[in-house]
C-alpha cells in the first residue's frame, strides 16, 4: 500500500500530490466497506486519516524542503531564469549571490552575474579578445570568479577574457553562444567541452522544459509520499551497488552510466558531432579563431581508482574517452586546435594533489589553476 501511494504521488506531481493517495485509500476503504469488513474498514479508516495528518503537516511546515531539497531549489529559482534562445541562463545583475552545494553545506560558492548574466561583472566585452564558451567548469562552480580558470588567465595574459557559460549547457547552447561571439569578432573563441556533453543534446525548448521542471520538483519536496517514493529509490540503488565510493585522499566517485556501453552504438554521438562540425565550420567561415579545450570528468581523471570501485561500469568510461578522441580528430581535420586537459589532472592526482572537490564533480581552485597553467603554456 505505502509503495503504490508513493508511486501515485510521485505520478502526480500537483500542488497537492497527496490526494491521489488519498483517492487509492477511499478505493481500498469502499472495497473493504463493501465487502462488510468492519475491521478493514476501520483500519483503512485510521490509515487514511494518519497518513492525511502526516502530510498535511509536512505540506503546512516545509519539514522536508530543508536541507538538500532547499539547496537545489535556490540553485535553480533563484540562479537560473528561462530564456528563449538558449532555453535557460542566469539570471542578469546577481549581486553575491550565496549557494551551497546540496550534498556538502560546507561547500559554498557567491555568484554576481552582469547584464547578460554572466560572471564578466566589469569586464568590457568589446574590448576582450578572448572569449570562452562552456558550462558549469567555465562558469566556475563553488569558486570565485578570480579563482576560476578563465579569471587566472586574464591575470597570467595581462588582458580580460569574459565566458558565456552556465551550468548544464550542452553543445546547442555552446553554438548559440558562439554565433553570439561572432557577431562581436573577438580574437580567439575557445570552446570548453565537458564529458557530459557526449551523453546527447536536448532541444532548446526542451531544455527550457527541463529547467521548469527542475524548478518547481524541489518545492513539491514537501510531499510524504514523495520522500518515501524516493527513500526507496536510493535504497534499491544502494542494494546494487549503484552509489558512490570513496577513492584516494578522501575523494568521492560515482557510477558512469550512458545509453549504450559502447559509445557509437549509442547514436547520440551523430547530433552532437554534427553540432560539433556546425560550430567548427562557423567559426572558420567568420573568421575567428577558435580552440577547443576539453575537459575531463573527475572519473575519467581518476580512472584507475574508477575502474576499481566500479568494474561493471568501466564501459561508459571509456565512451567518455572515445568521445573525446572523436572530437579531437574532428578538430584536426578542420584545422582547430584542440587541448585534452586529462593528461594535465592525471599527472596531478598521480602526485597526490587533489584538483576536484571531495564529493562534488567540479574542479577545486587547483584544478582550475592546473587548467590555466595548460592553457597558458599551450602554444597551438
Amino acid at each position: 500500500g505505502w509503495l503504490a501511494l508513493a508511486g501515485y504521488a510521485y505520478a502526480e506531481p500537483s500542488v497537492y500530490p497527496f490526494a491521489s493517495g488519498f483517492a487509492l485509500v477511499g478505493v481500498l476503504l469502499a472495497g473493504a466497506a463493501w465487502r462488510g469488513k468492519r475491521r478493514a474498514t476501520f483500519g483503512a479508516l485510521v490509515l487514511l486519516l494518519g497518513v492525511g495528518a502526516c502530510e498535511l503537516a509536512c505540506q503546512a511546515s516545509g519539514l522536508l524542503i530543508r536541507g538538500q531539497a532547499e539547496a537545489r531549489r535556490r540553485y535553480y529559482q533563484e540562479l537560473h531564469q528561462l530564456d528563449p534562445t538558449l532555453g535557460y541562463r542566469p539570471r542578469p545583475g546577481l549581486r553575491e549571490l550565496k549557494l551551497s552545494y546540496h550534498l556538502d553545506p560546507d561547500l559554498r560558492g557567491v555568484y554576481s552575474t552582469d547584464e547578460r548574466g554572466f560572471r564578466n561583472v566589469g569586464r568590457d566585452y568589446a574590448a576582450a579578445q578572448d572569449w570562452f564558451v562552456g558550462d558549469s567548469f567555465t562558469w566556475g562552480a563553488w569558486v570565485t570568479r578570480d579563482e576560476c580558470f578563465v579569471g587566472q588567465l586574464e591575470q597570467r595574459w595581462g588582458r580580460p577574457a569574459v565566458a558565456l557559460a552556465a551550468g548544464g549547457y550542452g553543445v546547442l547552447q555552446y553554438e548559440a553562444l558562439v554565433e553570439q561571439a561572432l557577431r562581436e569578432r573577438p580574437a580567439r573563441i575557445w570552446l570548453c567541452v565537458f564529458a557530459n556533453d557526449l551523453a546527447g543534446q536536448i532541444p532548446l525548448a526542451q531544455s527550457g522544459a527541463h529547467y521548469e521542471e527542475f524548478a518547481t520538483r524541489f518545492t513539491r519536496a514537501a510531499s510524504l509520499f514523495r520522500a518515501l517514493d524516493l527513500g526507496l529509490r536510493a535504497l534499491v540503488l544502494r542494494a546494487r551497488g549503484w552509489g558512490p565510493k570513496e577513492a584516494q585522499a578522501g575523494v568521492t566517485l560515482w557510477p558512469a552510466a550512458g545509453a549504450a556501453r559502447d559509445y557509437l552504438a549509442s547514436r547520440h554521438y551523430e547530433a552532437v558531432e554534427a553540432t560539433y562540425a556546425r560550430i567548427l565550420a562557423r567559426s572558420q567561415e567568420a573568421g575567428v579563431s577558435l580552440r577547443v579545450v576539453l575537459i575531463p570528468s573527475k572519473e575519467l581523471v581518476y580512472r584507475a581508482d574508477y575502474e576499481r570501485l566500479f568494474p561493471r561500469q568501466r564501459d561508459y568510461l571509456r565512451n567518455e574517452a572515445q568521445g573525446y578522441e572523436r572530437l579531437a580528430g574532428m578538430a584536426a581535420e578542420a584545422g582547430v586546435p584542440c587541448l585534452d586537459l586529462t593528461p594535465a589532472l592525471r599527472r596531478a592526482v598521480e602526485v597526490g594533489e587533489r584538483p576536484y572537490f571531495a564529493l562534488d564533480p567540479h574542479w577545486s581552485p587547483l584544478g582550475h589553476q592546473l587548467a590555466a597553467e595548460a592553457i597558458a603554456a599551450w602554444r597551438p
